[in-house]
C-alpha cells in the first residue's frame, strides 16, 4: 500500500465496505447544454465526495430509458439519478 504507484482494488474495497462509490446517471440528451452542464456538476460534486459516475444518454427514446434502467439495475451502484422528460407529462 505504501509502494509508489499502488492502486487500491475497488472491487475488494466494495466487498469490505458494502459500497461501490459509484452513482448511475441517466439523462435524456447529453447534447442539450442543460443536461451537459447538469452532468458536469453532478460529476464534480460526486468526485468531491469520492464517488464516480456511470452515465447513460437515452437520446429521448423510451426504449433506451427502459434499457438504461435495466442496465443500471445489473450494476452495483450506490444510487441513481434519473431525468426522464416524459415522467411528469399528462396524456
Amino acid at each position: 500500500m505504501n509502494e509508489p504507484g499502488y492502486i487500491p482494488n475497488s472491487i475488494a474495497r466494495s466487498l469490505v465496505s458494502h459500497k461501490t462509490f459509484i452513482i448511475g446517471l441517466i439523462i435524456p440528451d447529453i447534447s442539450n447544454p442543460f443536461f451537459a452542464k447538469l452532468a458536469l456538476c453532478i460529476e464534480n460534486r460526486a468526485k468531491y465526495f469520492g464517488y464516480s459516475i456511470i452515465s447513460y444518454n437515452t437520446d429521448n427514446k423510451n426504449q433506451r430509458e427502459k434499457d438504461a434502467v435495466q442496465l443500471i439495475k445489473s450494476k452495483l451502484v450506490d444510487g441513481v439519478i434519473v431525468s426522464f422528460p416524459e415522467m411528469g407529462k399528462k396524456n
